[in-house]
């Protein structure tokens, strides 16, 4: 029969050749089959694993005929330790995926066969650290360097709000607790510096005054200091001060006004009754009216204001009030914090 048509390897007809051709027709369908495989791996300069599955639970130097696996990795047992194959070059673009499976918070740590590895963005790791359950993760073989991708997207260092109260596999609270090791957390200790962890127990976060670089001026009141990654400042209650009111005046007063009055005279004494001649001696004398005894009736119009009494002092009111502190928060609601540490 004639040569079938094919291209793809999926347009091969598997029973072509009968036995019956002639060789020559036999040679056509080994070139056909040549021209098939070419146009369907056309990248194939290098062996192609095809995908298979892979579990663990102790710790495995991995194999370069393991790419493409899938590998369960159960670490229920303790951290459980996978070193990738030596490769070369020509082996660009192999890459095996893993997954742990058990939902205990012992890591798995990736470590190259020498030198460093990626972990996401942050280069020159000695090993990554993996703990999060049921995510799969990939390392890659760029012909040069390691790279493996994290399980999550978030920054390490992010802190997350969290309504659980058990801290699930692959974070930590945010407690200010420090980290057991740097050799335990490789990628938290890179991009912190060490590590602390931000005690947020009781707090909330306010970015920084000068986050992108230029301060807007927002928290000058010295209370924070609103510049320094870390600062902690803040209270939940607080009692006001007289330095902390406006000033201001009391006008505190005890009124009285003068009512009309007269003043009697001495005993004996007497009026001029008009004459010039006056007041003579032994109130005896010419034009004197001895009925006259006081002054008449009247008022000065003085109104006096005193600064005294019950309660006063002289320019204060009573002494009123306790100091009690007073609540300094807004509405809230308590959660957890979750540290993004791999």
């Amino acid at each position: 029969m004639s040569v079938e048509s094919a291209t793809f390897v999926a347009d091969l007809q598997p029973a072509n050749p009968p036995s019956t051709d002639p060789r020559a027709q036999g040679d056509d369908h080994l070139r056909l089959i040549k021209q098939v495989l070419q146009n369907t791996f056309g990248n194939a300069t290098r062996q192609i694993q095809f995908p298979s599955t892979l579990a663990l639970s102790a710790t495995t130097t991995l194999t370069k005929s393991q790419g493409e696996s899938m590998v369960y990795v159960n670490t229920g047992g303790g951290p459980i330790t996978l070193t990738l194959p030596s490769l070369v070059a020509g082996d660009a673009g192999w890459k095996i995926r893993l997954c742990k499976t058990s939902s205990d918070a012992n890591p798995m740590f990736i470590v190259p066969p020498s030198g460093t590895l990626s972990s996401g963005g942050i280069a020159g790791l000695s090993k990554a650290r993996r703990c999060i359950p049921g995510v799969p993760i990939t390392a890659i073989w760029d012909g040069a360097a390691w790279f493996v991708t994290r399980a999550g997207v978030a920054p390490i260092g992010t802190m997350l709000d969290y309504a659980g109260a058990s801290l699930p596999a692959g974070f930590e609270w945010a407690s200010g607790t420090p980290l057991s090791s740097a050799a335990n957390y490789p990628e938290y200790n890179a991009v912190v510096g060490g590590l602390a962890t931000p005690d947020m127990r009781g707090r909330v976060g306010i970015p920084l005054d000068n986050l992108g670089g230029s301060a807007a001026g927002r928290l000058s009141g010295g209370i924070i200091a609103g510049s320094t990654l870390g600062a902690t400042g803040g209270v939940d209650a607080t009692s006001l001060g007289t330095t902390n009111l406006p000033a201001h005046q009391h006008g505190v007063f005890v009124t009285k006004t003068e009512t009309a009055h007269s003043h009697p005279l001495p005993a004996g004494a007497y009026q001029n009754s008009g004459s010039a001649a006056g007041i003579t001696t032994a109130g005896v004398a010419q034009g004197i009216s001895p009925n006259i005894t006081a002054t008449s009736t009247a008022t000065t119009g003085i109104t006096v204001s005193v600064g005294s009494g019950a309660g006063l002092s002289d320019n204060q009111t009573a002494s009123v009030g306790s100091g009690t502190a007073f609540a300094n928060l807004p509405p809230a609601i308590m959660i957890t914090k979750l540290l993004v540490v791999e």
